[in-house]
Parts: structure tokens; sequence; C-alpha cells
């Protein structure tokens, strides 16, 4: 799909009355919005929906929306999705939680220190430097220079916007991180670099922290709910596929703005509850 192209807008919808245990969110309506990575056309369109949403009355009081993190690299767009979300966090009429990913802590590791830009590099951080116009290429491929001109480049709310970023949120029975938790770790004692890098020890075992967390970072062909967790990374650089997960006391929804829906489709059988 290129970038120019019109996303197809689609749903579908898990009844938490189908869980054995529903997850409540204190009377509030919850977003949590999926691995962006520069792709700000299904970002727009994922706002459009969501507002919508809000609009035709189906959300009551103003939304909070939990970004999972992941906004930059890998897609050609980074600066032009934190340009959007530094605009939504000034919003009155939102509620909004941006958490961080591992690609925005490889972005400020190398504003610290410019020997980490091989390595950034490798995970998609020369997108980044070029939606910012840093072209390595032009600097003779020399890494002080490339993190000198990017921090003059970089607009200064861009950088307070990353230095702001969270490890973690909880609201009611919800715990949103970017890439999960230690299993048998209590929450209040996780490593950061847990939370943003962990896979298989969280993702093959049942996550047991007295809530469900809402996570990201790893891409999976369709939503996930299982095993005290729900996944919502569609890989949205690689499938033109961005996921929102919507949480009340009642219902999880999924929002997935896309052009291969059929990849995504879960018959309601199939559908594993929150509680599994």
């Amino acid at each position: 799909m290129s970038q120019s192209e019109p996303a197809e807008i689609w749903t579908f919808y898990e009844p938490a009355s189908a869980a054995a245990t529903r997850c409540g969110t204190g009377g509030r309506t919850l977003f949590a919005i999926g691995d962006i990575h520069g792709r700000v056309d299904l970002l727009r369109e994922l706002m459009a929906v969501l507002t919508q949403d809000a609009a035709d009355g189906h959300v009551e009081g103003p939304p909070h929306l939990v970004f999972l993190g992941d906004y930059i690299d890998r897609g050609a767009q980074s600066r032009e999705v934190l340009d959007t979300l530094i605009a939504l966090q000034a919003q009155e009429d939102l509620d909004t939680t941006f958490l961080i990913g591992n690609h925005e802590a490889f972005c400020l590791k190398f504003i610290q220190d410019a020997r980490i830009g091989p390595v950034w590099a490798r995970h998609g951080g020369l997108d980044t430097l070029q939606s910012y116009g840093v072209s390595l290429a032009s600097l003779d491929h020399d890494w002080i220079r490339a993190r000198e001109l990017f921090l003059k480049l970089l607009p200064p709310d861009h950088l307070a916007f990353l230095l702001g970023l969270k490890p973690m949120a909880t609201f009611a029975d919800y715990v949103f991180v970017h890439a999960g938790v230690r299993p048998g770790v209590a929450l209040d004692v996780q490593e950061v670099k847990d939370l943003l890098w962990i896979r298989e020890d969280f993702l093959t075992q049942r996550v047991d922290c007295g809530k469900t967390v809402v996570h990201g970072h790893t891409p999976i062909t369709q939503p996930e709910l299982k095993d005290g967790r729900i996944g919502i990374d569609s890989g949205a650089y690689m499938t033109g596929n961005l996921s929102a997960v919507k949480l009340t006391d009642d219902d999880v929804e999924f929002i997935i703005i896309g052009r291969q829906p059929d990849r995504y489709a879960v018959a309601p059988a199939e559908r594993a509850s929150v509680a599994s």
C-alpha cells in the first residue's frame, strides 16, 4: 500500500460478556493505539474514526487515548507523526497518555551519544533522521556530524515530547506498556528494559500481575486477547494496518485501519476472552 492511497476502515467487536472475568476501566472509555512507526497517514485515519466515535455519542466524557510507543523509525514520516501527537496532546477535549517504545529510547540514546547511531540505524533510525532532513550519505556517514545536525533540526517541542514519555500507565483493571511485563515480577518493580523490549518470556507465559496488560511491540497477524494480555501491534510500516483497542467497563472493541482486513478477521467462536 502506498502512503498516498486511502485506507479502508473496519472494526470487529469482542463483547466482554464472553469473558470469564470482566476487566473494568473505572467508568472511563479508554483507547490504546498500537505501534505507528512513521505512518502518519494511518494515524490520521485512525484519529478520524475515534473522533467520529466520540461525536456519535459512543463515548461518555472525554476519551482517554493511550499511545503504546514506537511512533518513529521504519516509516517515512516520523517527524509528521510527532507533530500530530503533540497537537493531540494539546487538545483540551482529549485526555492523552504517551508511552515510550524501544525506538524512542534509541533516539534518546543517540541524542546523548552518536556512537549508538549504527545500532539505531539497523532498527530503522535512518528513516527518522531523513524525515528531519538529515542524510547520512551527504555527511560521509559521519555519525557525530549527523547527531549535531539532528539536534539543530529537532524542534524543541519534539525533544520535550520524547523526554516526557512514560514507561507504564495503569487505569483500573488495565496496565499499558510498550512491549510487556516480566512474568512473576510485581508491576511496581518492573525494569524499564523489560517494558520496552521483552518478547518470548512475556508472550509464551500466562501473565498474572493483577491487571490485563495492553501492549504492542511484537507484530501479529491479528489482535490477541489471551493469557491476561491484549496485543495490538499490526506492523503498520510493513502491512499498512494500524490497530487500536477501545475498552469500557462492558466491552472490548478493536478498530483497525488498513488495506487487507481479511488477514485480521476473527470468527466469533475463535475469539479468546481477555481472561482466558
